[in-house]
């Protein structure tokens, strides 16, 4: 499989989106990390799989969402999916510290290809889903799981 990008390697890959407050950020923007790709939509899918696995994820489920196109448009179907992922080692360590834990420990991922081709990826950032409210002893936990997602989309 070829690997090298279809047009120039794009930002800053894996930041994540600071808007500090400012107007037409949505709420999912300050939530999010984000990659964008120059990769076809086939290597983004296998690099994200290969780095998910790299890093320890498990994929629990995915989505494809191209069939979610209105019914009058003639324009081809967009490439969207989401993926749900989770980590059951850092899982494990997060629910033996706080049963709790449990309702945040699975990830989405949002892909899509824009106009232009490009992949975009995003995923709730762990730091802003747990925040502050999170006990001190999750926090290493939680700051390994934003970690590893950061080299999940430096991979792409």
């Amino acid at each position: 499989m070829n690997m090298e990008p279809q047009g120039s390697q794009l930002g800053d890959v894996g930041d994540v989106l600071n808007t500090g407050g400012r107007t037409g950020a949505s709420e999912a923007d300050i939530l999010a990390l984000r990659a964008v790709s120059a990769f076809s939509w086939p290597d983004v899918l296998a690099r994200l799989s290969n780095a998910l696995y790299v890093q320890g994820f498990a994929v629990w489920s995915e989505i494809d969402l191209a069939h979610m196109r209105p019914v009058r448009s003639l324009a081809s179907p967009p490439q969207r999916r989401l993926i749900i992922i989770g980590h059951p080692q850092l899982s494990r360590r997060a629910l033996s510290i706080d049963d709790s834990a449990g309702l945040d420990l699975t990830l989405t991922l949002h892909l899509h290809r824009d106009d232009r081709g490009h992949i975009h990826v995003h995923c709730q950032d762990p730091r802003q889903v747990w925040g502050r409210a999170a006990p001190d002893r999750l926090q290493p936990i939680i700051t390994t799981l934003a970690d590893r997602l950061h080299l999940v989309l430096n991979a792409l």
